[in-house]
């Protein structure tokens, strides 16, 4: 028979054993930084006179995924590299840098790729992201959610099946990033980040309306909807209406002029977002102007012959910012949202994250560059980005 003393050992070696195992199971529910006094707020206004910057981050590079020389700049002779490396997203050394020129280049959050809970960019921004001081600290961010990853292919049928999916993932976003300090909240609503909502149809209206019932009973003003609505058909607000902001992810479109970049900002100037600021002054909804440096996704997917935007070595993403000055100007809501995209989509060449330094403009193989220009920027468009919001003149 054991004794009184051995059993009350037992006990509380058994106690302490279930407290770590339940504190273990519920550490990736709910992910808290413990460096509290100094995370960052990533609380805004619809009325604050300000500029925010954002750029869509990518966290998908993990566990050796999606390199895999799948991206334009790795197929050129020579090629021109992350500056980082092929790197992975989980490294806290990497998270760091990144924050660290994010910072330095007065960019304010990250709008990260999201596939679904317990995705490989689930865990890199819960299991890793929220537990690096640099960006806890330092790091506003949002989710993009991915509709083709979450709610189907293609045009987007939205019905009951989808509406229950959509739910229960914000059930899920709800107890897991919506709870975080540095997650971006406009006026008490999280804001959720939508790709490709101009797809949408069917009971749509009945999706954000139930999104916005659920944020509600959670204690919030509802959900910040920002619809990826704006492109180049005539402005619409059949969708729009139920949106809180609306924002174009890239203005990039399969047609042949798209390869003059000049003509490219302007019509994307006058055509497309012009228009759709004087929609959205006219519903009283925000607005976010994306700008990205170009575009070439020949690396990933040649088959499809998309036409190329070329960078023009930064001339085509500087004359982007000047179009944003001047469409932002024209917002009637004080709050001013620039999106940039991207940070690192490597795949479809819009990332401004820097790149290893050359000299020489490369053309080859043609195969992948379509004949234009290509030389490693190193942090060229980072500065473009910092210098922009030193003279914005949109307030």
């Amino acid at each position: 028979m054991s004794s009184p003393i051995k059993s009350k050992y037992r006990f509380a070696c058994m106690s302490l054993y279930i407290f770590l195992l339940l504190f273990l199971t519920n550490c990736h529910k709910k992910i808290t930084n413990s460096n509290t006094e100094n995370t960052l707020s990533a609380n805004y206004s619809l009325t604050d006179s300000k500029l925010v910057v954002g750029t869509c981050y990518y966290p998908w590079y993990t566990g050796g995924q999606h390199w895999n020389s799948t991206y334009m700049r790795d197929k050129l002779n020579p090629p021109q590299p992350p500056f980082l490396g092929e790197y992975d997203c989980a490294s806290s050394g990497i998270i760091s840098q990144h924050v660290k020129w994010c910072v330095n280049s007065k960019i304010d959050f990250w709008i990260s790729s999201w596939w679904g809970p317990a995705s490989s960019t689930d865990e890199v921004i819960l299991a890793h992201h929220l537990r690096n001081k640099d960006f806890v600290n330092n790091m506003g961010y949002c989710l993009l959610y991915e509709t083709t990853g979450r709610l189907g292919s293609l045009p987007i049928q939205v019905n009951d099946e989808k509406i229950h999916r959509f739910l229960t993932d914000l059930e899920y976003l709800i107890e897991t990033h919506f709870i975080q300090s540095n997650y971006m909240k406009i006026d008490n609503q999280p804001v959720l980040y939508l790709y490709l909502t101009r797809t949408l149809n069917g009971n749509y209206r009945e999706l954000f309306s139930a999104a916005d019932s659920l944020l509600v009973r959670h204690g919030y003003n509802g959900l910040f909807i920002v619809g990826d609505e704006v492109y180049w058909h005539r402005p619409d607000k059949s969708r729009a209406q139920y949106m809180d902001a609306i924002t174009c992810y890239n203005p990039h479109t399969s047609v042949d002029w798209v390869t003059d970049a000049e003509k490219f900002v302007v019509r994307t100037e006058s055509e497309m977002y012009t228009p759709w600021m004087e929609l959205a002054n006219e519903m009283a909804k925000s607005f976010w102007v994306d700008v990205l440096p170009g575009f070439n996704d020949l690396g990933v997917r040649k088959e499809a012959q998309h036409p190329v935007i070329e960078r023009k070595n930064g001339e085509i993403f500087e004359k982007m910012l000047v179009v944003a000055d001047s469409i932002l100007s024209m917002q009637s809501i004080p709050l001013k949202v620039l999106v940039i995209t991207s940070f690192n989509e490597w795949h479809e060449d819009t990332q401004i994250e820097p790149t290893v330094v050359t000299t020489e403009m490369v053309k080859e193989p043609v195969e992948y560059t379509d004949g234009f220009g290509y030389i490693g920027y190193g942090t060229k468009y980072l500065d473009a980005v910092k210098n922009f919001t030193r003279f914005f003149t949109g307030h």
